[in-house]
C-alpha cells in the first residue's frame, strides 16, 4: 500500500526536482532530496539546521562535486537515481515503523541517513515532569538502529520559558542507565 506524503515532504521532493534542473543535472539524487529537506519547513529542516547544516553550503558542495552538466539537455521528467528511489521507498518503511499514517520530512531524512550509511546520533533532553522510564524505552525502540543515542539530563536556566521543571537525580539516572543498557546498548546518558 502506497503511503501518502505530507505537504512538506511533497514540497521537499518538488524542490529536489527544481534544484536538479537548476543545476543542470538530468537526474534527481539523494543530494537534491537533502537540499529539498533543508529548504522546506518541517521536522527534517529543524533537525538539520539545529545541528549546523547550512543549505547554502550543501548547494555549493553539490555544485563543486557534481559536474554541472550545462551541456546536457535536461528533461522536464528527470528521474530519481536508484539510491534516491531507495530513500523514497525506505521513508515509507520508516513511517510505518514509527506508526505514522503519512510520510513526513523526518522519515525522508532518516531514510537518507540510513541509505548513505551516515554516522548519526539522536539526543533527547529528559525532563522529570515529561519523561518516564517507559517513555524513554519507547523512544529508544522508535529510534532503532541509530549508531548512538544520548540522553541528556535537563538543566534549568533563565532561557527556559517554563518554570518548575526538573532533571533527574544522579541516582535516578544511574538506575535508568542500568535498565536501558540491557536493551539498548547504543544508548548513553551524558553527564553520568
Amino acid at each position: 500500500m502506497q503511503k501518502r506524503f505530507t505537504k512538506n515532504a511533497e514540497k521537499a521532493l518538488e524542490y529536489a526536482k527544481k534544484t536538479a534542473r537548476s543545476l543542470g543535472h538530468n537526474y534527481i539524487g539523494t543530494e537534491h532530496i537533502l537540499l529539498g529537506l533543508l529548504k522546506t519547513k518541517g521536522v527534517a529542516a529543524d533537525i538539520l539546521q539545529e545541528n549546523g547544516v547550512n543549505p547554502d553550503v550543501i548547494k555549493a558542495l553539490i555544485e563543486d562535486f557534481m559536474s554541472s552538466g550545462k551541456q546536457v539537455m535536461v528533461a522536464d521528467d528527470a528521474r530519481y537515481t536508484p539510491r534516491a528511489e531507495g530513500v523514497i521507498n525506505r521513508s515509507t518503511s520508516e513511517a510505518e515503523r514509527l506508526g505514522s499514517s503519512s510520510v513526513g520530512t523526518e522519515h525522508l531524512l532518516i531514510a537518507i541517513l540510513k541509505e548513505n550509511k551516515v554516522e548519526y546520533e539522536f539526543r533527547t533532553t529528559i525532563i522529570k515532569e515529561f519523561h518516564t522510564l517507559h517513555d524513554i524505552e519507547n523512544i529508544c525502540m522508535m529510534i532503532g538502529t541509530s549508531s548512538k543515542y544520548y540522553l541528556q539530563n535537563f538543566v534549568d536556566s533563565d532561557d527556559v520559558p517554563r518554570k518548575n521543571l526538573h532533571g533527574f537525580t544522579r541516582e535516578e539516572l544511574q538506575s535508568m542507565n542500568t535498565v536501558l543498557q540491557r536493551r539498548f546498548p547504543n544508548m548513553e546518558i551524558r553527564s553520568l
